[in-house]
C-alpha cells in the first residue's frame, strides 16, 4: 500500500488550536500586566510593547462596528474552512490557511469575549505602522505563504500542464469501436 503525502487535518488544526492559544495567552499577560496605554521597551529600536484596546481594525478601520467584524468573521472562517478541506493535499496552502484561521480565530475570540482585540506589538521602526497582536501576526504569515504557494504552484499553466486542460482532456469522448448493425429493409435478407 502506498504511503499517502497528504498531512492529516488534525495535524492543521492542533497547530491552529496551539496558535489560538499562543495569541489568547499572550494578551492575556498583557492585559493583566501593562496598564492600559503603557509602553515597556522589548527590543531596543525594533519592538517595544503598548497595551492598546482595539475596536476596530488596523488604522482604526471600522472603530466599534464589532457586528461587522462578527459577520465577516464567521464569512471568513466558512471560507477558510471550505478551502483547507479543497486544498487538504497542498501543503503550503494548507499551512497559510492554517495560520491565517488561527489569526482569524484569536481576535474574533477577543471581540466575542471583550467586545474589542487586545493589541501589543508597536513596531519602532516603523512609526506610523499600527500597534498589531499575534493574531495579526498570525494573519500576515498565513497571507504571505499564500502569496508563495500561489507563485510556485505546480499546477499552473507554465507547465503545460494545467487543471482545466487535464480536464478537457478527460471529458473528450471516446470514439465506439462497436460494429454498425444495420437494420431496416434496405439491409434485409433477400
Amino acid at each position: 500500500m502506498a504511503e499517502s503525502h497528504i498531512t492529516p487535518m488534525i495535524y492543521y488544526w492542533i497547530f491552529i488550536a496551539v496558535l489560538v492559544g499562543a495569541d489568547q495567552g499572550i494578551k492575556y499577560y498583557i492585559a493583566n500586566n501593562l496598564a492600559l496605554g503603557s509602553t515597556h521597551t522589548f527590543i531596543p529600536g525594533l519592538l517595544s510593547l503598548t497595551s492598546l484596546r482595539n475596536n476596530g481594525a488596523a488604522w482604526s478601520i471600522l472603530t466599534g462596528r464589532i457586528d461587522i467584524f462578527i459577520v465577516i468573521t464567521i464569512v471568513a472562517v466558512i471560507v477558510l474552512a471550505y478551502a483547507m478541506w479543497r486544498l487538504r493535499a497542498q501543503r503550503l496552502y494548507m499551512w497559510g490557511i492554517s495560520f491565517m484561521m488561527a489569526g482569524t480565530l484569536g481576535n474574533f475570540i477577543d471581540r466575542i469575549r471583550l467586545g474589542y482585540v487586545v493589541d501589543m506589538f508597536q513596531l519602532d521602526f516603523l512609526k506610523s505602522f499600527p500597534i498589531s497582536n499575534f493574531a495579526d501576526w498570525c494573519l500576515t504569515a498565513g497571507v504571505i505563504l499564500l502569496i508563495v504557494a500561489v507563485i510556485f504552484d505546480r499546477d499552473d499553466n507554465t507547465t503545460g500542464h494545467s487543471q482545466a486542460s487535464s480536464k478537457k482532456k478527460a471529458k473528450t469522448p471516446k470514439k465506439d469501436d462497436r460494429p454498425i448493425k444495420h437494420s431496416g429493409p434496405r439491409h434485409a435478407a433477400k
